[in-house]
């Protein structure tokens, strides 16, 4: 497996959670998700879709945290060129 990282804010610029840009934040609860995080992993996962690659198959996620996205690619070519589209 072949791991790419790809910074979220390239991806998508939406807030990292509510209010944040507003500054009425809503902070707090059981699930404090890193919004932007999982809409950066929302959408590489669809392009790559758009490009015939096969989650689970081609590739999947690892892990997010720290505004990026970790995934890892069975073949070397696939991850090298995404790491290279986000970037």
């Amino acid at each position: 497996m072949h791991e790419v990282r790809v910074k979220s804010i390239n991806v998508t610029s939406r807030d990292r959670y509510i209010g944040e840009s507003t500054g009425t934040s809503q902070e707090g609860g059981a699930l404090n998700a890193n919004y932007r995080d999982v809409e950066a992993l929302a959408i590489i996962a669809n392009r790559l879709g758009q490009y015939s690659l096969e989650y689970g198959k081609d590739f999947q996620f690892k892990t997010c945290g720290l505004d990026e996205v970790v995934l890892e690619f069975k073949d070397n070519k696939q991850a090298l060129l995404e790491h290279l589209r986000w970037t």
